[in-house]
C-alpha cells in the first residue's frame, strides 16, 4: 500500500470517527433536552409575565443582572444586581408568574440547590383572607390555601451579589411532595 493511500485512509477514518461522535453527541443532547414536561406542573409558561399583563421577552435585564427565559418555563439568572440607593442586605424582587389556585395544599420547588437566603431564591405569595408568603431557598416549600387565591411567583436577588449561573426549573404541584420538572 502506498504512503498516500495510507494517509488517505487515516484521514477518512478520522472524518468518519468525528461524524459518528458528533451524531452520538447530538443524539445524547436531544435525549436530555427534548423531554416532556411534567403534566402535573400547575405553573405553565403561559402564566409567566411581568405582573402588569405583559408577557416576558426571552431576556430580561436590570443593570448587569439578566434573566434568560426558556419556553419550557425554566430560566437562568446571571450577572449582578446593583442599586447604590439600597443597602447590601436589600433584595431586588421581580414578579414573573401568576396562577389562580383553588383551596388545597400545594408544593413549590425550583431545582436550584444553591439558592439561599443570603444570595438569591424564589418567593411565593398569594391573595386571600389568609395570604401565603413563603421563601423557597430550600428544595421545596409546602403551603395551604384556605380559599381560591391568586398565587404570585418571583425571584429575589441580594443587592451587590454576583451570580455566575443560576438555573431554575419552577414546579408547582398539589400535595406535600415536590414535583419533577420533566415527566418520568
Amino acid at each position: 500500500m502506498s504512503r498516500k493511500f495510507k494517509n488517505f485512509l487515516k484521514a477518512a477514518g478520522i472524518v468518519l470517527l468525528s461524524v459518528a461522535l458528533s451524531m452520538g453527541c447530538m443524539s445524547l443532547y436531544n435525549k436530555f433536552n427534548d423531554r416532556d414536561l411534567n403534566p402535573d406542573n400547575l405553573l405553565k409558561y403561559e402564566y409567566y409575565g411581568d405582573g402588569n399583563g405583559k408577557g416576558l421577552t426571552t431576556e430580561w435585564e436590570k443593570g448587569s443582572l439578566k434573566a434568560k427565559w426558556n419556553d419550557n418555563g425554566s430560566f437562568v439568572l446571571t450577572g449582578k444586581y446593583e442599586d447604590k440607593d439600597k443597602a447590601d442586605s436589600d433584595f431586588l424582587e421581580y414578579h414573573f408568574a401568576t396562577v389562580t389556585l383553588t383551596a388545597g395544599e400545594y408544593t413549590f420547588s425550583h431545582g436550584n440547590k444553591n439558592a439561599s437566603k443570603d444570595s438569591y431564591y424564589l418567593h411565593v405569595t398569594s391573595t386571600g383572607t389568609k395570604p401565603v408568603e413563603q421563601d423557597a431557598f430550600d428544595d421545596k416549600v409546602t403551603f395551604t390555601l384556605d380559599e381560591t387565591a391568586i398565587v404570585n411567583i418571583s425571584f429575589k436577588v441580594k443587592n451587590n451579589y454576583r451570580i455566575i449561573y443560576a438555573k431554575f426549573e419552577p414546579v408547582l404541584v398539589t400535595g406535600k411532595t415536590a414535583g419533577e420538572f420533566y415527566a418520568k
